[in-house]
């Protein structure tokens, strides 16, 4: 059957209006839809749930399992804890102050170290000002691997038509070398991790102060069936713009699929809901307890509970670690 050019317009001055209702409700229950987070302020800690660190600067934190690593201010060593996480006192969660562990890392050389992660009988940390990760084995402590991280094969996110084209790619990794160039000391700030891959290898996010490269993608291959050989990979587009040069750390949350980044400054919590690299929408920011006196880092561990960090202890508690269990959150 043959329409004529009347009743094409005409089709499409009843349908056009029927669309747009169609789509409005759709992205309204998608609205809807989004965590019921991000607003307000986090609620204050329990004594039980703060920590009295070993250093009282606490630049950052990484938790996984009932694990936790410390990243003291300007120090050549990190504090490990394995904590027995009883319910009760403070000292039945987190044991005693002797429990926690100086892990010395002897590089001979001046590190930022900010970030790690545990990976069978291995620990990795990364040094934020010389860009290298460490793998040191969990009993010795010894340093038996490193590896320089390449900051220049950077692209853009993959779209919805694919991979970026070449163009695209030499254009954005121009703008970042400029950009990197000119980023703070240390301009990586906390990396969380966000997934394990089904052929070993570990994919992390990244948050920097790098202007205008806020998120970025890093991903860990397994080399020679043994430790892994990582690479920064990408960078995200976020639907919002701020200050990158707050930014203080980045924690995950696989079951929400949101990420978490810690704004030194406004002291508050920022939230993104992660569809992809080339989705990534603030969906909230939550402003943390009075109490805080700059946010250094945060983490989120296997059970959603939210791990918050900062430079200076409490004048209560002289805790310079906090935490919220998921559903205080």
């Amino acid at each position: 059957m043959k329409y004529s050019a009347f009743h094409r317009e005409y089709n499409l001055e009843i349908l056009l209006p029927i669309y747009a209702k169609f789509f409005y409700a759709l992205m309204t229950c998608f609205t809807w839809a989004l965590p019921a987070f991000g607003t307000g302020a986090l609620p204050a800690t329990s004594e039980r749930d703060t920590l009295e660190a070993l250093e009282r600067r606490i630049r950052g934190v990484s938790a996984f399992g009932e694990e936790l690593l410390l990243f003291p201010e300007d120090k050549d060593f990190v504090i490990g804890l394995a904590y027995p996480g009883k319910t009760g006192t403070r000292e039945s969660f987190f044991g005693k102050l002797t429990d926690q562990e100086r892990i010395t890392l002897d590089t001979k050389t001046k590190r930022m170290w900010v970030s790690g992660y545990g990976f069978d009988g291995f620990l990795m940390f990364f040094d934020s000002l010389n860009l290298e990760f460490f793998f040191v084995n969990r009993k010795t402590k010894a340093i038996v691997s490193s590896n320089q991280v390449p900051w220049d094969l950077i692209k853009p996110p993959r779209d919805r038509g694919g991979e970026p084209t070449t163009f695209e790619i030499k254009e954005a990794r121009e703008k970042f070398r400029k950009a990197f160039r000119k980023k703070p000391l240390g301009g990586i700030t906390g990396l969380a991790i966000k997934e394990k891959r089904k052929d070993g290898g570990l994919d992390f996010f990244m948050s920097s102060n790098i202007p205008g490269f806020p998120l970025l993608e890093l991903g860990c291959r397994a080399k020679n069936g043994d430790f892994y050989q990582c690479q920064v990979e990408r960078y995200c587009f976020i639907n919002t713009s701020f200050k990158e040069s707050y930014l203080s750390g980045i924690g995950y949350s696989p079951k929400r699929k949101v990420i978490i980044l810690a704004d030194a400054k406004k002291s508050e919590l920022i939230y993104l809901k992660y569809n992809s690299c080339y989705s990534v929408t603030l969906v909230g920011r939550t402003s943390l307890p009075e109490k805080f006196k700059k946010v250094s880092g945060v983490a989120v561990d296997e059970e959603d509970t939210l791990w918050v960090s900062t430079l200076e202890p409490d004048d209560y508690l002289n805790a310079s670690l906090f935490r919220w269990e998921s559903s205080a959150w």
